[in-house]
């Protein structure tokens, strides 16, 4: 059975439960979410010269839903491992797919907008208009996760404001039963700001089967400096499945930096555009496994203006008998001179039994 069409049931069933407290910014999208998954399937291993991942056997457990919005506690000084020393955050956590505030999450005097998207559809609706515009439904996981998603969380920097503090976003699968969390990120950056996000992702109930469904979109507009850390201590049991989007305009200097150290099986999807001239990017990644872990890194970078940089480097240390996988595309857009693009990858399996 395909896999996805469990998903498509659910959803056709409970359709009013997951669009009743949704934005309206989230509902518009879901029609055309359908549209991209009738008919389509998840990669299985092998189905391409390139794919390592059977996505088709990640997706396809029973897993449960909160499609009715239940408030999950749990206790954070638990599971949150990530606490960097000397560094004060704007600090929010996602139970589960439910977004809170942290003690220390106010907005930075008031200049920066961290909000989820229920709030962010009163206060900045003409912000929130740019969810889904980025990502790429023809992408199954991606077009699932638009399908699904009731909440998310915005971070917003206006014109010329520069962040005082680190946006920090701690999420926690806390669930005794096994779960999907359907999360969502969106980052707009205006004209000339700067900051900083770090998102770390923990597993409190490592014995119970979770998986998380994340897409985040990344709007850098000219001149805007973005620094996006990722981080990933999960548990053996936890599988996560991430697509981040980036758009870069003139200028503008973004850095992705993703960073996996426990877990059971991940899947990193990352695409960026550059779409304006004298942009900089730089593609960062790191894993570092063992036992029977699986991480599989995808990345693709157009450049679609001249005069631009982008670095890339992603590095795997493997023992045990985990297994990594990378696949890297770089794509220069045709009447775009002075494009330098570099891309590395660099692996050491420390043992037989280990693969890359």
């Amino acid at each position: 059975m395909n896999a996805l069409q469990q998903y498509i049931d659910l959803f056709k069933d409970n359709r009013a439960t997951i669009e009743g407290g949704a934005p309206a910014a989230l509902n518009a999208h879901r029609d055309a979410a359908l549209a991209a998954l009738e008919g389509a399937r998840l990669p299985r291993k092998g189905s391409e010269d390139y794919e390592a991942t059977d996505l088709e056997a990640v997706f396809a457990p029973d897993y449960g839903m909160n499609l009715t919005r239940i408030a999950f506690g749990g206790d954070a000084g638990e599971s949150f491992r990530c606490d960097v020393p000397n560094m004060s955050t704007c600090l929010y956590m996602c139970f589960n797919d439910s977004i809170v505030a942290g003690p220390n999450a106010e907005r930075n005097a008031g200049k920066v907008v961290v909000e989820t998207f229920r709030e962010a559809a009163n206060s900045h609706p003409e912000v929130l208009a740019r969810y889904a515009s980025l990502a790429d439904m023809s992408d199954p996981t991606v077009a699932l996760n638009t399908l699904l998603a009731q909440d998310g969380l915005l971070v917003y920097v206006p014109r010329g404001v520069v962040a005082e503090r680190p946006v920090q976003l701690v999420n926690i699968f806390n669930s005794t039963q096994p779960l999907m969390a359907v999360r969502r990120i969106l980052i707009v950056l205006e004209q000339g700001a700067q900051a900083r996000v770090l998102v770390c992702d923990h597993t409190q109930s490592k014995d119970v089967d979770q998986l998380s469904s994340q897409v985040v979109e990344i709007f850098a507009a000219e001149d805007s400096t973005l620094d996006y850390y990722d981080l990933e201590e999960s548990s053996p049991a936890t599988k996560r499945v991430s697509s981040i989007y980036a758009q870069q305009m003139a200028g503008s200097n973004v850095l992705i930096d993703g960073i996996t150290l426990t877990n059971g099986f991940t899947r990193n999807n990352y695409r960026v555009n550059v779409d304006g001239e004298h942009a900089e990017t730089t593609l960062l990644g790191m894993t570092i496994a063992g036992d029977e872990q699986h991480v599989d890194t995808h990345t693709l970078i157009n450049h679609n203006a001249p005069m631009c940089t982008s670095n890339e480097m992603f590095k795997y240390v493997l023992g045990d008998k985990a297994v990594g996988a990378f696949a890297g595309k770089i794509l220069v857009k045709e009447g775009c001179p002075r494009v330098e693009a570099y891309q590395g990858n660099r692996n050491l399996c420390a043992s037989p039994e280990a693969r890359m």
